[in-house]
């Protein structure tokens, strides 16, 4: 099977899939180009708010296979 990149986004107040559930799935995916987004918004809002607004914030890594927990500069973003 080949490769393929992916891109994951997760709402940090997203009630319905909550974000570590989130980048826990996008870790399966690191054998390929893999992206995990932290959004500061919920289930809709972490899709549809754009980048730049006053409102809304987000965190951008790559999503890794190794990594044990989350990593440290999503860690220190997603402290409410």
């Amino acid at each position: 099977m080949k490769n393929v990149d992916t891109y994951f986004v997760g709402g940090l107040t997203d009630h319905m899939t909550p974000w570590r559930g989130v980048y826990r799935t996008a870790r399966t995916y690191a054998a390929s180009d893999t992206t995990f987004v932290l959004s500061n918004g919920g289930h809709i809002q972490s899709l549809i708010n754009p980048p730049g607004s006053k409102r809304s914030w987000l965190v951008a890594a790559p999503a890794r296979a190794a990594a044990i927990g989350t990593p440290s500069s999503l860690r220190r973003r997603a402290r409410t």
